[in-house]
């Protein structure tokens, strides 16, 4: 076998334990995630001696929904039109 074969397996190996690693270490933060989210809802809901949250309060503890900013801000072109412009012209490049 020569040497750089050996090297290429070896690397692959590495890659293969890596993305291992990678997969639990990311079930583990959406566990770890899911968990501060219950916390933070029950210590905010001890701090105002409230029984629940609402869905408002709770996206409030858990500072936003990051799928939903994304979504508000993807369509802008949609809802306010073209950029102002000082041409004509709907593309200012074209001749």
């Amino acid at each position: 076998m020569g040497i750089y074969t050996e090297k290429r397996e070896q690397l692959i190996e590495k890659i293969k334990g890596l993305e291992k690693r990678i997969a639990s270490d990311t079930a583990k933060k959406k566990t770890l995630k899911d968990e501060l989210k219950e916390v933070s809802r029950l210590a905010m809901a001890e701090e105002y001696n409230a029984s629940g949250l609402s869905d408002d309060e709770l996206k409030l503890v858990e500072g936003g929904n990051a799928e939903n900013e994304k979504s508000d801000t993807a369509n802008l072109a949609a809802d306010f039109g073209q950029q102002m412009s000082f041409t004509d012209k709907a593309n200012p490049y074209e001749d």
